[in-house]
């Protein structure tokens, strides 16, 4: 039986060679204690506001581990690019979004407890409100940060342009016919919608095409506004 040699024993290695990816092990290891202090800290803060007993974990330090925990899954979020890793950060951020408008039109106070009988307006989750749309808003910027796919980029865009024009102007609008609405929860409101946007033109080429009118129109509405304050 005969065999072949190889005809270029010693040839050297010639460029491209293939490079394997690094493993974000790190950031995957700082998002699972993350995600597990949010769980922690969120049902203490649940066992606290449902009930009156003593708690080992008080509804202070369950606040928060839960803001620990987001902050290290956001770091996971903007340092793994794998595709699973990035939908299920951008369904977080979709799903933060449906709270954050459901605190906002549900009647509240929520967790009052039953023998208060407050009556329940539209708005007292205001700070709910704008807590699940900053989280929203972080989620859905890394998400864009990481995806290739066009269309969804797209799709993803155009949720942040359109949720920041609407809670900009919207809120702008609302103040003019209550002015104290501006000088309470609509500031939060506008910074968030602004949030918003900055988040949308940061993925877009404000150069030229939509980026450049969408800048182009905040600069002009930043100015109305400022002229409208002077006088």
């Amino acid at each position: 039986m005969s065999t072949v040699a190889d005809p270029l024993p010693n040839a050297p290695e010639t460029a491209p060679s293939y490079t394997a990816a690094d493993e974000p092990t790190f950031a995957r290891f700082v998002g699972f204690v993350g995600l597990f202090a949010l769980v922690l800290g969120s049902a203490a803060v649940l066992a606290s506001r449902l009930s009156s007993t003593p708690r080992m974990i008080g509804e202070g330090w369950g606040f928060l581990l839960a803001a620990g925990g987001v902050a290290l899954m956001l770091y996971h979020a903007v340092r793994d690019g794998d595709p699973d890793v990035r939908w299920m950060y951008g369904g977080l951020g979709v799903v933060a979004l449906v709270l954050a408008l459901a605190a906002a039109l549900v009647p509240g106070p929520v967790f009052a407890a039953a023998s208060v009988t407050t009556e329940k307006v539209v708005g007292s989750n205001l700070a709910w409100a704008v807590g699940f749309g900053l989280l929203s808003l972080l989620f859905l910027a890394a998400y864009a940060r990481h995806e290739t796919d066009e269309p969804l980029r797209t799709i993803v865009r155009v949720g942040l342009l359109a949720v920041g024009a609407l809670l900009t102007a919207g809120c702008v609008a609302g103040g003019a016919f209550e002015p104290g609405f501006l000088a309470g929860p609509g500031l939060a409101l506008v910074l968030l919608g602004l949030g918003f946007l900055c988040a949308y033109l940061a993925n877009v080429d404000t150069a030229t095409g939509p980026g450049y009118r969408v800048a182009f129109a905040l600069g002009l509405f930043g100015a109305v506004v400022a002229l409208a304050a002077v006088a």
